[in-house]
């Protein structure tokens, strides 16, 4: 959807990157290996973004690193687009508001790094998870999105066993 708004696939997969999650940024190389186009297209894009005032810089050694500029006016606004181009708003809507004794849910994979995918990674955490309910919310939210969502369950013990060496965002956590 957002497709047809934004006509460049590489500003696509930039504001994909610096607006799913504002800790995440990144850096000329790194985001041409990432999407796998040309250097140019992508200085292009980041240099009418940062002179936009949407993304921020900062000069560390000789990398420039790039991040989304949470001051700007349509910071939230673009964020709330994105999420929901991704499909998280789906994934809190119909997984997490209706998987029991949930405690917390993550992206993890490409998405959790801010790379475009086909495929949402997520892992769900809490005890006594009904594994056969959320295959059944998994599959209506995948007709949502029309993204193939891979779906892992945990503990809290083995979340924080498993999780620790893998790029994860943290989407929703209950509250105490």
């Amino acid at each position: 959807m957002f497709e047809v708004i934004v006509r460049s696939k590489t500003r696509l997969n930039l504001l994909i990157k610096f607006f799913l999650f504002d800790e995440i940024q990144g850096y000329m190389s790194g985001m041409q290996r990432e999407f796998n186009e040309s250097t140019n297209s992508i200085r292009t894009e980041l240099k009418r973004l940062a002179h936009a005032g949407l993304l921020s810089s900062k000069l560390t050694g000789r990398i420039r690193f790039y991040k989304a500029n949470p001051r700007h006016p349509l910071h939230d606004d673009l964020q709330s687009i994105v999420r929901k181009t991704v499909g998280i708003d789906k994934i809190e809507y119909v997984i997490i508001n209706h998987t029991a004794h949930l405690d917390a849910a993550y992206l993890t994979g490409s998405f959790a790094r801010g790379i475009n995918s086909n495929t949402i990674e997520l892992a769900l955490v809490g005890n006594d998870l009904d594994k056969v309910q959320i295959e059944r919310l998994v599959e209506r939210t995948e007709k949502m999105t029309n993204k193939k969502i891979v779906c892992f369950t945990f503990t809290g013990k083995e979340a924080k066993y498993l999780l620790k060496d893998k790029s994860t965002q943290l989407i929703w956590k209950k509250e105490d």
